[in-house]
């Protein structure tokens, strides 16, 4: 059965989410205020996803799969934040970033909104 929306809040902590394609959600939300937000989103998906990820202070890291999945990402950053990137994105637009499998009319789009005011944020390959 597939999720329409995964919500996770922390007002301060850590969180660490494996496996997100077994939950085959619609929609991941996820806010931090203080604190670490890993996203283990390696395993490729048949269905389309779209993740809000916002973290206050801290750092997320988000974990993206390999093969031939498109995934688009968007992130507001601020000057006290920063931004790593895998290799294979390509900057199609300020702050818009897309792989090589890149389609918007994809069924197994992964699609994420990202907004960090102060710390790291990280795309980067499981191994």
């Amino acid at each position: 059965i597939q999720m329409d929306t995964f919500y996770v809040k922390a007002d301060f902590g850590s969180i660490i989410a494996n496996r997100m394609e077994l939950a085959r959600a619609k929609n991941v939300i996820t806010k931090i205020g203080f604190g670490n937000v890993l996203l283990d989103f390696d395993r490729q998906t048949s269905e389309a996803c779209k993740v809000n990820a916002s973290v206050g202070a801290g750092n997320l890291e988000i974990l993206l799969p390999r093969n031939n999945t498109p995934v688009i990402i968007h992130i507001k950053d601020s000057p006290l934040c920063g931004v790593r990137i895998v290799e294979g994105f390509e900057e199609v637009e300020q702050n818009v970033f897309v792989n090589m499998s890149y389609d918007a009319n994809a069924e197994n789009l992964l699609s994420f909104d990202v907004d960090v005011a102060l710390g790291m944020v990280r795309f980067k390959y499981a191994d």
